[in-house]
């Protein structure tokens, strides 16, 4: 069971620039084990889950409050494009359609990537789901932590980092109905077809759609009111230096 009184919203954001920081290294080393036993409770050691983009994106938790201390029991992970150019990194929407073959995943993506440097519009890609093994399997529990995470979702890009969302939606797990309550919408093309399905390769060949969110829907903005106040008290870990070093590296 889920302690409910004793949760917090965290986000932590570019842990790589938050090394110096003894409660961003406790919590992303949290989140490791956290990915860990979400991961290995169904792929065994088959499927690595981390990868760069935890050093340098933003891990939006839900922690349990215990004897003083933060333990994430999910956790859910956003990287913008801008975020991976400044880190020379691949834009992972791209890359994992790209390793899996999904020719029109990727060039659908593209296309989304071109729109939005010339909107100027941010996007962003999101993964990583992972929920603690001891509150999956309370279903209350579950239900209630993801309809927490839909609400601090929801206000953070509302909020604080306006624009589109690109994520996988894993069938075996129906993840891709979750998020399309909240407003993530099938990938289509140009033709408004729905993209089929493909096998992701970096998860063991697990079928998986890709979605598309550019509007929260009403019952995602109504789950962000009802847990305003857990928003407004959130814990928000994040590098004074980023926007230095963002500057320094476009001049560069």
């Amino acid at each position: 069971m889920v302690e409910f009184s004793r949760l917090r919203f965290v986000i932590l954001d570019c842990p790589y620039l938050l090394s110096q920081d003894s409660q961003a290294r406790d919590l992303f080393s949290r989140m490791v084990r956290l990915k860990y036993e979400g991961y290995s409770a169904h792929y065994g050691t088959g499927s690595l889950p981390l990868d760069t983009t935890d050093f340098i994106g933003t891990h939006h938790l839900i922690c349990e409050e215990r004897e003083g201390e933060l333990h994430p029991v999910l956790g859910y992970k956003t990287v913008s494009l801008e975020r991976c150019q400044l880190f020379n990194n691949p834009f992972p929407a791209l890359s994992l359609a790209i390793t899996s073959k999904a020719t029109s995943h990727a060039a659908k993506v593209t296309e989304i990537i071109l729109a939005s440097e010339a909107k100027n519009r941010g996007l962003f890609y999101g993964g990583g789901w992972t929920m603690a093994p001891h509150a999956q399997a309370d279903r209350e529990s579950a239900k209630d932590l993801k309809d927490r995470m839909a609400a601090m979702l929801t206000t953070y890009h509302l909020r604080e980092a306006q624009g589109e969302e690109l994520c996988l939606g894993v069938l075996r797990f129906k993840t891709e109905r979750y998020f399309s309550k909240i407003g993530y919408e099938p990938l289509r093309d140009a033709e408004g077809e729905i993209l089929p399905t493909f096998h992701l390769r970096s998860l063991l060949g697990e079928e998986v759609q890709m979605l598309h969110c550019r509007n929260f829907s009403l019952e995602a903005r109504q789950l962000a009111k009802n847990h305003e106040i857990l928003w407004n008290q959130r814990l928000q870990l994040a590098p004074a230096q980023l926007n230095s070093f963002t500057q320094t590296r476009k001049v560069a």
